[in-house]
C-alpha cells in the first residue's frame, strides 16, 4: 500500500487558486476497498483499537507526503473534529488515537504540530434545509453530503489568533466527495490560515494512471456506442431489423 494523490473525482474539494484545476491536493494512504476498508470500519465502528498500530504507519506516509506540499516551515496538522455523540458511542476518537500514535512514534515530520482548533456546532442551516444534525455522511448522496456539513464547524474561541498566517494540512479518515475537508478548510481560511493540502487514511477515488485510463476508455466506448445507436435511429431501423426485413430469421 503506497500513498497516492486522491483529489481527482472528489468534486466537493475546495479550490486553492483562481483556476478551475487548482483543487486542494489530498494524499491518501490507500484505496478504500478490500482489506483497508474492512480495517478502517473495524477501527472506527467496532472497537478494534488494536488495529491502530497497523494503520498508523500507512497514515504516516500520507501525512508526510502532504506536509511536503506545504509552502511554509511550521505546519499545523488539523483533524476533522468528531461529534460528541460519536465519541461517546465509541468510547474513543479514532483520528485522535492515530495522530497521538504518530506523535509518540516520532512519525511526524519536523516542525509539524497537531492542533485541534476546530469543533462541531449544530447548524441552523442544516435544519432549514431538512438535514438532521448528526446525520451520517455515508447515508447521504453527493448533494446531501455537502448540505450536511455546510457551516457545521467553527473555530474554537481559544484558537482565534493561533492559526492566522499558519500553513495547515487538514486530515480525515476517508475521502469520498471532499465535502468534510472543504468545510474544515473554510473555517481555517476564514481565520487567516493557509491550507496547503489534505491527508486521509483511505480514499474512494481512484489514483491517476491505469485505472483513470481504463475509465476514460470505457467512457469512449459508451460514447461511440451511443453515436451508433443514434445513427440507427435516424436511419429508421437497426442492422438487426434490416436483416429481418431481408428475410433473415
Amino acid at each position: 500500500m503506497r500513498p497516492y494523490r486522491a483529489e481527482a473525482g472528489a468534486e466537493s474539494l475546495p479550490l486553492t487558486g483562481s483556476g478551475l484545476d487548482d483543487v486542494l491536493p489530498v494524499v491518501a494512504a490507500g484505496r478504500y476497498r478490500r482489506e483497508l476498508s474492512q480495517a478502517v470500519l473495524a477501527f472506527k465502528n467496532h472497537g478494534r483499537t488494536d488495529l491502530a498500530p497497523v494503520l498508523a504507519p500507512a497514515f504516516a506516509g500520507a501525512v508526510q507526503e502532504a506536509v511536503a506540499l506545504a509552502n511554509g516551515g511550521r505546519v499545523f496538522l488539523v483533524p476533522v473534529p468528531s461529534r460528541t455523540s460519536s465519541r461517546r458511542r465509541r468510547g474513543y476518537d479514532p483520528m485522535d488515537m492515530l495522530l497521538r500514535r504518530l506523535q509518540r512514534a516520532g512519525l511526524l515530520p519536523p516542525d509539524v504540530q497537531i492542533r485541534r482548533v476546530v469543533q462541531v456546532r449544530t447548524p441552523l442551516r442544516s435544519l432549514i434545509q431538512g438535514v438532521l444534525p448528526g446525520t451520517s455522511q455515508k447515508s447521504l448522496g453527493r448533494s446531501g453530503r455537502r448540505r450536511n456539513v455546510a457551516f457545521s464547524m467553527r473555530l474554537k474561541s481559544s484558537a482565534a489568533s493561533s492559526v492566522a498566517g499558519v500553513h495547515c494540512i487538514v486530515v480525515d479518515d476517508v475521502l469520498t466527495t471532499g465535502a468534510t475537508l472543504a468545510e474544515l478548510t473554510r473555517v481555517l481560511v476564514a481565520a487567516g490560515a493557509q491550507v496547503d493540502a489534505g491527508a486521509v487514511l483511505a480514499a474512494t477515488t481512484a489514483p491517476s494512471g491505469t485505472e483513470a485510463h481504463q475509465a476514460a476508455s470505457a467512457l469512449s466506448v459508451i460514447q461511440l456506442q451511443s453515436r451508433k445507436d443514434h445513427r440507427w435511429l435516424a436511419g429508421g431501423a437497426s442492422p438487426k431489423a434490416k436483416f429481418r426485413q431481408r428475410g433473415g430469421e
